[in-house]
C-alpha cells in the first residue's frame, strides 16, 4: 500500500469512526506533552502521568498535540509506557461523551482556569501594536501662539 493510499485510508478511518461510549473511562486521557520517537506524555483525568505510544497506522499521518484527547489501550509489556493510542477524540466526539454524561475530566482544571482568566482580562495589551509609532497626526497651530503673545 503506497504512503498516499494509507494516508487515505486512515483520514477516512478517523473522520468517518462512530462515537460510541468506551467501557472504561479511565481509557480517555489527555495529551500533556509530545516526547518524541512517537512517545507522548498524557494525564488521566485523576491525574496521573505516564508515556503512550502511537501506533504504526497513526504515525506521519495524524499529527496530535499536547491539549488534544485520545483513547488508550492498556499494554502490559512497559514499565514507562503504559499504553498505547487507540482513538484521537475530535470535538464532536467530546461533546457526544459530555451528552452521554461519560466525560471523565472536570471543566475546572488549573489550566481551564488560567485560559478563562486570560481571557477575562483587560485586552489593552491587544488595542495596538506596541511596536510601532502611532500615526496620530498632531495638528501644530502656530496661530494660536501668535494670538497669545498679542
Amino acid at each position: 500500500m503506497s504512503k498516499a493510499t494509507k494516508r487515505k485510508h486512515v483520514q477516512k478511518e478517523l473522520l468517518s469512526q462512530e462515537y460510541r461510549v468506551p467501557e472504561d473511562l479511565n481509557n480517555i486521557v489527555k495529551i500533556t506533552q509530545n516526547s518524541g520517537n512517537n512517545l507522548h506524555q498524557i494525564e488521566n483525568h485523576s491525574g496521573e502521568k505516564y508515556f503512550v505510544s502511537m501506533p504504526g497506522k497513526f504515525r506521519n499521518n495524524i499529527w496530535i498535540k499536547p491539549g488534544d484527547f485520545v483513547i488508550v489501550k492498556p499494554i502490559e509489556e512497559g514499565n514507562k509506557v503504559k499504553a498505547e493510542i487507540e482513538q484521537i477524540l475530535d470535538k464532536k466526539y467530546i461533546s457526544f461523551l459530555k451528552q452521554q454524561n461519560s466525560w471523565p475530566f472536570t471543566e475546572d482544571s488549573a489550566e481551564d482556569k488560567a485560559k478563562s482568566n486570560c481571557e477575562d482580562s483587560d485586552d489593552e495589551m491587544l488595542n495596538g501594536n506596541l511596536n510601532r509609532r502611532n500615526n496620530v497626526m498632531t495638528e501644530f497651530s502656530e496661530s494660536s501662539d501668535e494670538d497669545e503673545s498679542d
